[in-house]
């Protein structure tokens, strides 16, 4: 039997909040917005200038730039499954893009919440690590500016091919396990490497990537990335960028989810220009450290 939606459908639009949709906000829904100093504030209304719906967000400086961290999104429950949800989502990230703010930010622990900013293409870190309440603490990111940046420089005398299993092997245990030898020291078998090589099959730069399963309520497959590198005397020649481009397409084909780079502040600006998201530690944290790049596959 269809469950019945006994949500009211009501006609709505969605700005940005003025100063006294803001106190009421504030006063009547989230108290803390002065303790955070949130200064950005989007809301829904009905046709009485009734508020259904919020987004309020702090501006913080980071690495990027400034990025807008999402404190809380909500909407009055008689009023869900109706769209209210995404379209303060939507005008958040248009006034987002006239500001030129780098990313949105933020975390859910609540597990309904998950799927909606999954279906909105934000990407996922921390997933299925649970706090002492036993609610997942999952970051969420995304980059406003998703322009598509086109690599121009093509080579031929490189070719991007799997790397057999002596080649990973000796790339695992030169580079991968230098990095974090706890958590990849029994991972061997499960990373797999490719590899751009000249004609005579010299390695000029490689990437590797390892299959993470994401947890419930959300499905499917991440890969992350735990090294990346090319040999000094051959960068800025394309090479690092089509090895992305390569494990993208493999990804693609595999129905991948999410690329994940564990590494990212050791080339912060490399995995800017091949279009992964950032995720910076100094909105949640005192260190302006990017920990973390995301790529949205599916």
């Amino acid at each position: 039997m269809e469950k019945e939606n006994l949500n009211t459908q009501i006609n709505y639009k969605v700005k940005k909040a003025g100063k006294e949709q803001t106190d009421i906000i504030s006063e009547k829904f989230y108290n803390i917005m002065e303790e955070k100093n949130i200064s950005v504030v989007f809301v829904a209304i009905d046709e009485v200038e009734n508020i259904v719906g919020y987004l309020v967000a702090e501006e913080k400086t980071t690495l990027n730039g400034t990025d807008w961290w999402i404190w809380n999104i909500f909407t009055c429950p008689e009023h869900r499954r109706q769209g209210i949800g995404t379209a303060l989502l939507k005008e958040t990230i248009k006034h987002a893009e006239q500001k030129n703010i780098g990313h949105l930010q933020g975390s859910c622990t609540d597990t309904p919440a998950h799927l909606f900013w999954f279906k909105n293409n934000f990407c996922f870190i921390k997933y299925g690590q649970k706090l002492d309440n036993e609610n997942y603490s999952h970051m969420i990111f995304y980059r406003i500016d998703k322009t598509e940046k086109v690599n121009s420089k093509e080579h031929e005398d490189y070719r991007i091919i799997k790397a057999e299993k002596e080649q990973a092997d000796c790339i695992f245990d030169k580079y991968i396990l230098i990095i974090n030898q706890e958590y990849y020291k029994d991972k061997k078998d499960d990373i797999f490497v490719f590899v751009a090589v000249d004609e005579d099959k010299n390695i000029l730069g490689f990437i590797t990537a390892l299959a993470d399963e994401m947890y419930e309520p959300l499905d499917g497959t991440v890969w992350l990335i735990p090294y990346i590198f090319v040999r000094p005397e051959f960068r800025r020649q394309g090479i690092g960028s089509a090895l992305v481009k390569e494990i993208v397409n493999s990804a693609k084909e595999s129905n991948i989810t999410q690329l994940t780079a564990i590494k990212a502040n050791d080339a912060l600006e490399f995995w800017r220009n091949n279009n992964f998201d950032i995720f910076y530690w100094s909105a949640v944290g005192k260190v302006n450290t990017a920990i973390v790049a995301g790529l949205r596959i599916l």
